[in-house]
């Protein structure tokens, strides 16, 4: 895996939308929004944003939520969220 990049994978059994958001504080600092029509795996590498990178650029060690959405086809939602410690 690339330095700086990392996935998540979400299996859907029907079709599905996915979004992935690391958040620290009120800061997103990174997101990625995949949709799947039918059943199957779906990968998000979230995207930095600006703010995200001018604070992983000042700091050595955050840490931060990984916030992952699946909405099904019927729309309901399901939402898992894991803190996660990143270090340069």
């Amino acid at each position: 895996m690339p330095r700086g990049k990392f996935k998540v994978q979400v299996t859907c059994p029907g079709s599905c939308k996915a979004k992935a958001r690391l958040i620290t504080g009120r800061t997103v600092v990174a997101s990625k929004s995949r949709t799947r029509l039918g059943a199957g795996a779906i990968v998000l590498t979230p995207k930095t944003s600006r703010k995200g990178r001018k604070l992983l650029k000042r700091r050595s060690k955050v840490r931060m939520t990984l916030a992952v959405d699946v909405t099904d086809d019927q729309g309901h939602v399901t939402t898992l969220a894991r803190v996660l410690t990143l270090r340069k």
